[in-house]
């Protein structure tokens, strides 16, 4: 017996009403957050910029009381809100990308994650050593809490025994062996032009075995940003490509 072509309508929406029902479209989520950690990545490089090039030269006397005292404020300032936060949004931004990158190469993408977890560890100690640090300095130096005399003697006993500074450079280290391996991992995985990862593991190799002078501070910061600004900007680009899903017309269809 044929249906009752009124019970089928009723049975069935239109196709009128399916195209009038709106459609969630997870793809536009998952770009925002990638654009967000490409963000996090073009902060973190500012940032770091900017405390580098701030940052007075490094030398015996750098520490020393009498130095120190003029940019108390400035020290803490750009330790706490600059120098710290910049490598904890540059890196495990920067990792979080590739490891999507590589998402797609099973050995590529252990590899990036654990070269990310390194480098985060790395990137929580190397901040945590500069707040910790501009904490003490700035505590220190302040003649309203401490006598000049004791703050003087309080720095010369936190030279004598650098743990903040070991922090730091243990950070220090972490950070590019965990960037290596995630470079390596981009490399394995060819989701990125050959001569992004190569480009940015030249810089960052060249960049380890420069003797720390003056003179070179400058051009290897720069160079390094713009590396890490090109790699942060590719990887973007290839995990949205990668998640890109075509429109459909409901009303078409």
């Amino acid at each position: 017996m044929p249906a009752d072509p009124a019970s089928a309508g009723t049975a069935h929406s239109s196709p009128s009403s399916d195209a009038a029902t709106p459609k969630r479209h997870p793809a536009r989520s998952g770009s925002a957050a990638i654009i967000v950690l490409l963000g996090l990545v073009v902060v973190g490089v500012l940032l770091r910029l900017a405390f580098l090039f701030w940052h007075p030269p490094v030398g015996t006397d750098l520490y020393d009381y009498d130095t120190m005292s003029p940019m108390r404020d400035a020290w803490f300032a750009w330790h706490l809100f600059a120098g710290a936060p910049s490598v904890l949004l540059l890196f495990p931004a920067l990792c979080t990308l590739a490891v999507l990158v590589c998402l797609r190469h099973r050995v590529a993408q252990l590899l990036a994650i654990l070269g990310g977890l390194v480098a985060g560890a790395g990137a929580v100690l190397f901040s945590f050593g500069l707040a910790a640090e501009a904490a003490t300095w700035a505590w220190a130096l302040n003649t309203a809490v401490v006598d000049a005399d004791a703050g003087a003697g309080f720095l010369r006993g936190i030279e004598e025994v650098p743990m903040m500074t070991d922090i730091i450079l243990l950070g220090n280290l972490l950070i590019p062996v965990g960037m290596l391996a995630t470079l390596v991992a981009l490399i394995l995985s060819r989701g990125l032009p050959l001569w992004v990862p190569a480009s940015t593991t030249a810089v960052l190799v060249v960049g380890a075995l420069l003797p720390p002078l003056p003179v070179l501070v400058a051009p290897t910061a720069i160079v390094q940003s713009v590396m890490l600004i090109i790699l942060g900007g590719y990887s973007a680009r290839a995990v949205l490509a990668n998640t890109a899903t075509p429109a459909v017309d409901a009303a078409a269809a």
